[in-house]
């Protein structure tokens, strides 16, 4: 089941498959679109998502997005095909990122603040925690020890 449109995301979405449409076999880059509709870039961004919900719903071409040409409508399955893989392998990224524990952000070498008060970042990590349940020995572990 689809999600049900808003008139501006319908708009949004006419007015980039309309500028895409022109430059068609190219693709935009999101200022170019930004340019070509005059729209704001968030709502460049809402029609987008206007397109492609429309576009799975009616079995449509997709749009598709690449780093080196922008957005575009391809008619090449195998173009399809490598967007999804990439899509899927970033999904597929941030889920293992998030299992794992691991985060691209990490800890400075260093600690910004000095003082006996801060202490340093390995232990920031333990202490850290959710409350487990509000009656369990735990449920103080936000406190500093």
């Amino acid at each position: 089941m689809a999600r049900q449109t808003r008139p501006l995301a319908e708009h949004y979405g006419d007015l980039v498959r309309v500028s895409l449409m022109e430059a068609r076999p190219a693709g935009l880059q999101t200022r170019q679109l930004v340019s070509a509709t005059r729209l704001t870039k968030s709502q460049v961004a809402r029609g987008v998502r206007h397109l492609r919900d429309v576009g799975a719903a009616e079995h449509l071409t997709p749009i598709i997005w690449r780093r080196r040409d922008g957005y575009m409508f391809s008619e090449d399955p195998a173009d399809w095909i490598e967007y999804e893989k990439k899509q899927f392998q970033q999904i597929l990224s941030r889920l293992t990122r998030m299992i794992t524990g691991r985060s691209t952000r990490t800890w400075p070498a260093t600690p910004t603040t000095s003082g006996p008060s801060s202490p340093p970042p390995s232990s920031l990590a333990s202490a850290r925690r959710w409350p487990s349940s509000p009656g369990s020995p735990t449920s103080n572990s936000l406190t500093s020890p």
